[in-house]
């Protein structure tokens, strides 16, 4: 269900038909061999695959947006059935890529790295502590950082899979869609998402940029507009709807493979 909130201060908004990220709809299509992670993209998916752009500053130090030299980044997505994976590709031209701390947990919001939001059962609403939905900070290591009940940050690395490309400027991730999830080490309590063509889930994507300064998030960029608080509300996201291939043979394969880029 698309929900639009017109309050004040949001009226031109809502009138010009963009409320937040309820009017964005990805249509991710049907992968029938799961793609293999490893920031090349050279199944034939990816070639069909819809493009889309993350072309709105969510935050930042820099006060201007980001050139198209200095930041650029463009996003597909597909899924596939018997894996029950969501996999998400990245291109990203960026001038100064930069991880400066070992500790995935250090300023992670902060280093060069893809945000991925997933709100599995479409509810909306806060998750900034809590799993009602997703905030991936996923990193050049494939580390998957949200935040946890406790308020800290947590790696949820089980839920990602990550293959970078040579020049660390292609990402490739995969995901498991989680309904359920409790961190509380009883994973017999969690569910994922068994993916259906037609299925909707929440979603948005954004990408931040560090040129350089450790602790310093100089731009982030998103898919949705007035995206900036969407690692707290779930209501910011856009849609995601999974759609069948036509006519595809469905190959069954192990989900998140990794291939070595040394050939």
């Amino acid at each position: 269900m698309i929900r639009v909130l017109c309050a004040t201060g949001m009226l031109l908004l809502c009138l010009s038909g963009v409320a937040y990220g309820a009017d964005k709809v990805y249509e991710a299509t049907e992968a029938g061999t799961p793609p293999v992670l490893d920031g090349i993209l050279d199944e034939p998916v990816w070639r069909h695959a819809e493009t889309d752009t993350l072309a709105f500053r969510w935050d930042g130090t820099v006060s201007e947006p980001p050139t198209a030299e200095d930041l650029s980044v463009t996003f597909q997505a597909v899924w596939n059935d018997s894996t029950n994976r969501l996999y998400v590709a990245v291109r990203v031209h960026d001038d100064v890529i930069a991880d400066h701390f070992d500790d995935p947990l250090t300023s992670y919001w902060a280093e060069d790295g893809v945000e991925v939001f997933l709100d599995p059962d479409h509810s909306g609403g806060d998750h900034q502590y809590n799993y009602n939905a997703f905030a991936y900070h996923v990193s050049l290591f494939g580390d998957g950082i949200d935040l946890g009940a406790d308020r800290n940050p947590v790696n949820l690395k089980e839920h990602v899979r990550l293959g970078l490309s040579a020049d660390r400027k292609t990402w490739e991730i995969a995901f498991a869609l989680y309904e359920v999830y409790s961190h509380d080490g009883n994973s017999e309590n969690d569910a994922v998402m068994d993916i259906e063509a037609g299925d909707e889930i929440g979603f948005s994507i954004a990408y931040n940029d560090n040129d350089g300064t450790p602790k310093v998030r100089e731009s982030m960029v998103g898919w949705v507009p007035d995206g900036g608080d969407s690692w707290i509300n779930a209501d910011r996201f856009g849609t995601l709807r999974f759609v069948a291939a036509p006519a595809t043979e469905v190959i069954r394969g192990s989900w998140g493979e990794v291939k070595s880029n040394e050939q």
